[in-house]
C-alpha cells in the first residue's frame, strides 16, 4: 500500500509543477490582427440555386456596367482590400514544457456597429437620393439561404466578413443608373466605405 502511494505522488508531482514553471516565464504569443484595412466592392447577377449538402446557394456571375438587372437578382459583395496582417512573433515557452502549454497569441478583429447604404438616385418616392437603403436591403451570409433583413443582421456587433453578399428586398419605382455607397462604421469609431457604380436597376 505504502509503495502504491509513493508512486502514485511521483505520477503526480510532474503535473502539479508544469503551471508552476510555466508561469516563471512570461508569454510573449504576440497578436494575430484581422483588423480593417479598406473596402471595395463587387456586384454579381444570381441566375439560380443550386443545392450543396444541407445548403442552397446562388449561381452567380459578375455584372457588366450598365446592364438591366432586376433587383432581386443583384447581389452586392463588400470585401476587404487587404483583410489580414500578421504581428505574431515566436511563442516564448520554457525548455521542457509540453506544446500544450504553450501561450495561445491574442486576435484583434473589427466589430460593426453600423452599415449605412446610399445611392446617388431615387430609388423610388420612399427613398430619395442619398438617403439609407437599410429598411430594404437583405443580408445573405455565404451567399445562401434566403437572408436576413439588415437590421437583424445588426442587432448585435458583427465582424467583419467578407463571404456575405447584400441584395435588395423592394423594387425600384423605375429603371435607373445607381451609384450604391456601403458605409461601415466600426466600434472603434473608425469609418470605412466602398462604392459600386454604374448600376442599372430595374
Amino acid at each position: 500500500m505504502k509503495k502504491m502511494v509513493v508512486l502514485l505522488g511521483i505520477m503526480l508531482i510532474p503535473g502539479l509543477l508544469i503551471p508552476v514553471f510555466q508561469s516563471c516565464k512570461p508569454c510573449k504569443a504576440g497578436v494575430e490582427d484581422y483588423r480593417i484595412k479598406g473596402l471595395k466592392g463587387k456586384a454579381c447577377v444570381a441566375t439560380g440555386t443550386y443545392v450543396s449538402g444541407l445548403d442552397t446557394l446562388y449561381l452567380t456571375y459578375p455584372y457588366t456596367q450598365g446592364t438591366a438587372v432586376s433587383f432581386d437578382s443583384l447581389h452586392i459583395l463588400i470585401t476587404d482590400t487587404s483583410y489580414y496582417a500578421v504581428n505574431k512573433p515566436l511563442e516564448q515557452n520554457s525548455p521542457g514544457i509540453s506544446g500544450a502549454y504553450a501561450c495561445s497569441p491574442g486576435v484583434m478583429v473589427d466589430l460593426i456597429k453600423s452599415i449605412v447604404i446610399t445611392s446617388t438616385e431615387d430609388y423610388n418616392p420612399s427613398f430619395p437620393k442619398g438617403s439609407d437603403l437599410g429598411p430594404i436591403i437583405r443580408v445573405l451570409p455565404f451567399s445562401m439561404g434566403s437572408g436576413m433583413a439588415l437590421a437583424e443582421y445588426l442587432k448585435h456587433p458583427r465582424t467583419f466578413s467578407s463571404r456575405e453578399s447584400f441584395l435588395f428586398s423592394a423594387a425600384p419605382d423605375q429603371a435607373r443608373i445607381h451609384d450604391i455607397t456601403f458605409q461601415y462604421f466600426l466600434s472603434d469609431g473608425r469609418e470605412y466605405q466602398a462604392t459600386v457604380a454604374g448600376l442599372l436597376i430595374k
